[in-house]
């Protein structure tokens, strides 16, 4: 497992999501999803969507910190 996906996978923990829930969020599939995170989808559309994942999920971790 490369870096990025483990610090993909900490930031979906600490947002409280799952790759089914990213799927839903942005209209995708949950293949699709798997296939982001673990680094099988290349090329700038790819690269632009795992940034929009990452933006959400740092939002969905730090709204999650404020609830608690």
């Amino acid at each position: 497992m490369s870096e990025e996906t483990k610090s993909l996978k900490h930031l979906m923990v600490d947002a409280d999501t799952n790759q089914s829930q990213i799927a839903k969020q942005f209209g995708w599939s949950d293949g699709y999803v798997s296939r982001l995170i673990r680094g099988g989808e290349l090329g700038p559309a790819a690269k632009k969507n795992k940034q929009l994942v990452v933006n959400w999920l740092e939002f969905k971790a730090e709204k999650t910190k404020i609830e608690l």
